[in-house]
């Protein structure tokens, strides 16, 4: 009784949106209930196969869209050092002040 209540929830949950005709979907539970256990089972896990395989099809899709994006893992990354010169005139030093020009905002902008 348990595996027949279950095999028909599960197949509710999954196909009761297909099914409109009531007429339908009363046979298919006729059949359901003159299954053996074996047989309900096997009905389940084709079931979950299904559902598996159409996952993964959508985290496929889904996996495509995130690397049409740019994706900053693809490229090599090096690390370089830059050796600055500064004289003081015409600049406010390497801190951020309001309204006044910096070196570190020249460094930013180029």
């Amino acid at each position: 009784m348990t595996i027949k209540w279950f095999a028909w929830n599960y197949y509710y949950a999954q196909s009761a949106f297909i099914m409109a005709d009531s007429k339908e979907s009363d046979d298919y539970l006729n059949d359901l209930n003159k299954k053996t256990k074996q047989e309900l089972i096997d009905e389940i896990i084709e079931l979950r196969k299904k559902i598996n395989k159409d996952n993964k099809i959508q985290k496929e899709k889904s996996h495509r869209v995130k690397h049409s994006k740019t994706c900053f893992d693809e490229y090599v990354y090096q690390q370089v050092a830059l050796k600055i010169s500064y004289l003081g005139w015409n600049y406010h030093g390497f801190a951020t002040q309001t309204g006044l020009p910096t070196v570190e905002e020249e460094i930013i902008s180029a």
